[in-house]
């Protein structure tokens, strides 16, 4: 079997290659100065200990199931239109990114 013959040329993929570091440096950046800049603001404040995260976790999910406790059960098939997830969805996506935060 015959391959099709590649016609790509070195400066093509330099440039390639060039624009690629720069648009990763650049969403590096964008990413890391809000961490940065949290981190200067709480310079002073201990770390986030796995113990505060936990409890964090835990507040969400009491809050989830408030919620949930305060949908009447006819209500919790709702949906603002076809094909869009209903009030019943919506509360187990949370819960299940809240519970899987967790792991």
């Amino acid at each position: 079997m015959g391959s099709l013959p590649l016609r790509v040329s070195l400066t093509s993929i330099q440039l390639f290659v060039k624009k690629t570091i720069r648009i990763l440096a650049a969403t590096s950046a964008a990413l890391a100065l809000p961490l940065f800049a949290f981190a200067n603001h709480h310079e002073t404040m201990a770390p986030l200990s796995s113990t505060v995260a936990i409890k964090s976790l835990e507040s969400a999910a009491g809050k989830i199931a408030d919620l949930t406790a305060a949908f009447p059960a006819a209500k919790l098939d709702w949906s603002p239109s076809e094909g869009v997830r209903g009030v019943r969805g919506v509360i187990a996506y949370v819960a299940g990114a809240t519970t899987s935060s967790a792991a």
